[in-house]
Order: C-alpha cells, then structure tokens, then sequence
C-alpha cells in the first residue's frame, strides 16, 4: 500500500467552470465558498508519538511517498475518523466493525481535503476509502437546483467495475440522503439521463 501527496491546488483552469479558454473565469467573488476540511483529529490519534505512527504504518504495511510528515496519522476507528453520526448509523447497519489498513490511514487524509493517490490490493476496502468522505463533502454543499451537479464524480476503468461501485453508493449513499447515477457507454442513454435527479441542460 503506498501514498502519494500533493498539495492541494489554490486555482484552476476556466474550463473547469465551463468556460472556453478565451473567456474569462468567473471571479472569486461570484463562486460560493467550498470547505474541504471536515477532520477533527481525536485526542487519541494526536497523541501518538512518530514512533508510534511509524510502527503503526509498519504493521498495517503502510508506506508514505512524499513528505510524510504532512500525512495525518492513522485512526484505529470509525469514530476517530471524524465522521458524522450519519455515517456510523450507516456503518452500524451493514455490520462493519473495523476499517481496514487503507481507510484507517485513507480516511484521515480525504477528511482533510487533501490531494492522495492510494494503492492497495482487491478487497482491501478502497472504495469505502474515498466513498464515505465525498458523502461527507456533498452533504456540506448547497442544496442542487436544476441544472447543478454533479458533486462528486468517480470514474472506473470498466461497466463491471463502474457498477460494482455504484452498488455501494448507494448502500451508503441513500441512507445519507445522497442520490447518485451510473453512467456507462453502449446502451441507451436515455435512462441514464433519466435517472439523474436534476434537469441538466443539453447541447
């Protein structure tokens, strides 16, 4: 399992506001402001001393590429990853009991609002790794009207894997009141279209 940090960018490109290059990005005033840290360190994990970190990493066979020193330290729990009480009803209800090696270090990181890139095999939870915390970003944002979202966009190499994905959204989403669509090539996107809560206009 490895992780790679970057610092999380102060600007981006007029295209990413739907502008073409020639038009000009709409000013810092006229963007609604967009909070990307939700964690609150517990007192447990901010109390572990770098030897400890360090050979918590080394037993969960964790390895920081970059300044590891940025990197939050690993939480032994759901409730000490900082999420809200929606989410560990949510966590409750399928039965979870532990987070695994990825999320416990994964969880920290996405809560901040940081920049990872995260590697681990299959079945090792990595979905839940960045699900649960864009639940936590989307139910912090303004309430979408028509023509809005979406809020928060996964992509898969696959159908098969795009799919599997979405299953989990919504086992977790839904419960958390957030609503989600999966989109994919070769079939009728008239459904899909469809099945996005919001009218989206079309060019």
């Amino acid at each position: 399992m490895a992780w790679k940090f970057s610092k999380p960018s102060t600007s981006r490109p007029p295209e990413l506001y739907g502008a073409s290059s020639s038009a000009a990005a709409p000013s810092a005033a006229q963007l609604p402001a967009v909070q990307r840290d939700f964690y609150l360190e517990h007192p447990d994990v901010a109390a572990l001393t770098p030897e400890q970190v360090q050979a918590l990493r080394a037993q969960l066979c964790i390895t920081i590429h970059g300044d590891a020193a940025r990197c939050p330290n690993p939480v032994g729990s759901f409730v000490q990853a900082s999420f809200p009480q929606y989410i560990l009803d949510a966590l409750l209800k399928v039965g979870f009991s532990t987070p695994t090696a990825i999320q416990r270090q994964g969880w920290p990181v996405a809560m901040k609002g940081m920049d990872a890139i995260g590697l681990a095999e299959t079945g090792s939870g990595k979905t839940l790794t960045y699900l649960l915390p864009a639940i936590v970003h989307v139910n912090a944002q303004p309430v979408l009207t028509d023509g809005d979202g979406p809020l928060a966009l996964v992509l898969a190499p696959t159908r098969e894997l795009a799919e599997q994905i979405h299953e989990e959204v919504v086992r977790f989403g839904q419960p958390c009141g957030v609503k989600s669509v999966c989109i994919y090539g070769g079939v009728d996107k008239k459904e899909q279209v469809q099945a996005y809560p919001y009218t989206y206009p079309h060019t």
